[in-house]
């Protein structure tokens, strides 16, 4: 996913070379960044509007979970009813930092089940070349497995 970001910024703003120049641990690390780092936009906040993105953060609902497609109108409201003193600036900052939130969120979960994952499918066909003996033809599925989780990772 970052691979295409990085690929389409780069055919809008003009360059034919697409990709060239940009290091693949730039994709990796900034993939980690955006799962693990700091939440930049939340330390820009005013002291209220901080306090309002922190209890709204600690407490998940079902629009959070994004049932119903778009959930920044429901959740714009949820901020309006429950703080009516907010200015339109300060609701949409609000709203800007809880999308960051909800975004590093989504990036820590597709993190974790990308490595279980792998994990398990790493284990399963290590301990089947370890502890069986695997024909031939088994033993190139195995692996073709271990081959495409490790170049997955190294993508």
């Amino acid at each position: 996913m970052l691979l295409h970001d990085a690929a389409r910024r780069a055919k809008t703003a003009g360059s034919d070379r697409s990709l060239q120049g940009i290091s693949m641990t730039t994709f990796f690390f900034s993939g980690l960044r955006e799962a693990f780092g700091r939440l930049t936009l939340h330390e820009q906040l005013s002291a209220p509007v901080r306090d309002v993105v922190n209890e709204l953060a600690a407490t998940p609902t079902a629009d959070s979970l994004g049932f119903d497609g778009d959930d920044k109108p429901v959740r714009t409201r949820r901020v309006r009813e429950r703080h009516p003193e907010l200015d339109e600036k300060q609701l949409q900052l609000a709203n800007q930092a809880l999308d960051q939130i909800e975004r590093r969120n989504e990036a820590r979960r597709r993190f974790w089940v990308q490595l279980v994952v792998s994990l398990l499918v790493l284990g399963g066909a290590g301990g089947l070349l370890v502890l069986s003996q695997p024909n031939a033809d088994m033993q190139k599925a195995l692996f073709g497995l271990i081959g495409t989780v490790v170049g997955y990772w190294l993508r």
